[in-house]
């Protein structure tokens, strides 16, 4: 057993997952007539080109063909429009051990690719058979009942300083087991042992005198939120924590940002900046703490900065909006030996396991340590950068 501080802790997912092969969604991805939705002429034509191949387009085309008694049309539209036929097609690739073109229809893949689920995880390509559904015997015997499917799946994912760390040995599956109609899948993985960056001492900290300097500007979300229940795009007022991986480089109580108000009779409301439109929210240097990570500059890359963004409630509690995550490490272009440098960040909200219709957020993380430690202090010091953060923790946050 490895120990967190000394390993990168992946996080696995993995399980009966339920996804499936569909080679009919498949073979309709680039069929300008297989659309979401209607032509708006009353015939319950499909013309409108769908913009993206999704479960959730898949779907609904399929509700609106039947609720428009157009079923034969779609089924016009699919290479395999019976459950048998569909069946016999997967079979057909499965004897043939063709496991690129069952995992071009599988419904997880599509699915973290769109960020619909398991956004930001990693998984090994198979080289087995699907392990769904089948008779309770040695060997991989399938029952029609179902069309076969790799539903049993391990993934895992890791902070963005750690990406390699991890590495996958095996994958494979467990034909001779028959105690259920799913088939086990086992992996390896292989860790690289690495120990967190060291902390300044705490006479270095208080003082701050060689923290680094995490200045955030031109911060702004754009979005509408449309997969966080309950978050409306008019009316959302978002602000953020920010953490960091390993914990603590930020000291014992996360800095805060401001939060951003919409003024719903569209007067002047504070003297936070209102959004530009229905779908952005801009936060003003003042209203973003500055960010003293407790580590050497050439231990940033060490680290990786997670901004926690939340919609503020004044009746219950604050609805969360999702998370965004950055690797401090210097670009290729800061080049060797830089004691200063910038990240642009633009990502999308990861709520949950989803980053499909969660906003995005964008802004430059700028850098300073080392000799452009102290100008940079006094430029942000005169520009009142951070004096209107609310909830500041430690002396290793704003500006001393």
């Amino acid at each position: 057993m490895l120990s967190q501080t000394m390993c990168p802790a992946p996080r696995p997912r993995f399980g009966d997952l339920n996804y499936r092969i569909d080679l009919n969604a498949l073979a309709v991805q680039d069929k300008p007539e297989f659309t979401s939705r209607g032509s708006g002429d009353g015939s319950g034509r499909l013309s409108a080109p769908m913009a993206e191949l999704t479960e959730d387009n898949v779907a609904a085309a399929k509700l609106q063909a039947l609720y428009r008694g157009r079923t034969g049309r779609l089924k016009a539209l699919v290479p395999h429009p019976e459950h048998e036929e569909h069946w016999s097609a997967v079979c057909n690739l499965v004897d043939r051990e063709d496991w690129a073109a069952l995992l071009a229809a599988d419904q997880l893949r599509k699915s973290i690719a769109a960020g619909a689920a398991f956004s930001e995880f990693c998984e090994g390509d198979p080289t087995f058979a699907p392990t769904f559904k089948v008779e309770r015997a040695e060997g991989t015997n399938y029952k029609e009942q179902r069309i076969p499917s790799y539903t049993d799946r391990i993934l895992w994912r890791s902070m963005p300083h750690l990406q390699g760390a991890i590495r996958q040995i095996s994958l494979a599956s467990a034909p001779s087991v028959s105690t259920s109609d799913h088939k086990p899948v086992i992996s390896t993985f292989e860790l690289s042992l690495s120990n967190p960056p060291a902390l300044l001492p705490p006479p270095a900290r208080s003082t701050q005198t060689n923290a680094p300097l995490v200045q955030l500007s031109e911060c702004s979300i754009v979005g509408n939120f449309r997969i966080q229940a309950g978050v409306g795009d008019t009316t959302a007022q978002p602000f953020f924590w920010c953490y960091t991986n390993p914990p603590g480089v930020l000291g014992g109580r996360a800095p805060k940002s401001g939060v951003i108000k919409r003024d719903r009779m569209g007067g002047p409301m504070s003297a936070l900046e209102k959004p530009r439109d229905a779908s952005s929210w801009t936060w003003d240097e003042t209203e973003v703490p500055l960010l003293r990570p407790a580590v050497r500059g050439s231990d940033l890359k060490h680290v990786s900065l997670i901004l926690c963004f939340y919609d503020k409630d004044t009746i219950s509690a604050n609805d969360p909006l999702g998370t965004v995550t950055v690797q401090l490490s210097p670009p290729p272009s800061a080049g060797p030996g830089a004691n200063q440098y910038t990240i642009h960040v633009d990502a999308p909200l990861r709520y949950y396991n989803v980053t499909k219709r969660t906003g995005r957020f964008r802004c430059n993380l700028n850098i300073y340590f080392g000799a452009a430690l102290a100008p940079a202090l006094a430029r942000a010091h005169q520009a009142g950068a951070g004096t209107k953060v609310r909830g500041l923790g430690d002396a290793c946050c704003g500006v001393m």
